[in-house]
């Protein structure tokens, strides 16, 4: 097990140079499911309406809900984008995986499980959850995460559908 921090970088900042009209995705908190974990409905913006005030992220990261009800209720994507960057709401925390130590999919699959709720919320709040508590992106950076090589994911897993297939992938 190593840190989730150790692995992928949380709340990446934009590092490309986005020319204003670019057309860039735009998730907004309704488009992600609860159901699936998919984004549903994007939305093409130009750079320039979304530069400020919203949270960037790239195709291939995972969003994951910063409020807690949201969160509790299954609002965490694998943003699977029509365009290399996408933005979004500001309630919107980033995990963008190393891709030389693991596989992004596998951080959406995993952040999924049921038991992540709550270790996501005991290390960033005590006593009880309010409806408009959040979960800090210091919970998220220091939760641990069972990683697995490229090499296995490569070989065994052609589709991160189901947590079964995964197992396999453990190193």
């Amino acid at each position: 097990m190593v840190a989730l921090g150790d692995v992928a970088e949380l709340n990446p900042r934009l590092a490309d140079t986005i020319q204003p009209s670019t057309q860039v995705s735009f998730v907004p908190m309704a488009a992600v499911t609860e159901v699936t974990g998919e984004i549903v409905r994007e939305e093409m913006r130009p750079y320039v309406e979304v530069a400020k005030g919203f949270t960037p992220f790239k195709s291939d990261d995972v969003i994951i809900a910063k409020i807690t009800p949201c969160f509790q209720n299954g609002k965490i994507a694998h943003a699977k984008l029509s365009q290399p960057w996408g933005f979004g709401s500001t309630e919107f925390h980033v995990v963008r995986a190393d891709e030389k130590r693991l596989f992004p999919p596998y951080i959406f699959h995993y952040l999924r499980q049921d038991y992540i709720y709550p270790i996501a919320c005991s290390s960033a709040l005590t006593g009880y959850l309010s409806p408009t508590s959040s979960i800090s992106a210091n919970s998220e950076r220091t939760s641990s995460i069972a990683i697995f090589s490229r090499t296995c994911a490569c070989s065994f897993c052609s589709s991160f559908s189901d947590l079964a297939t995964m197992s396999m992938c453990f190193a």
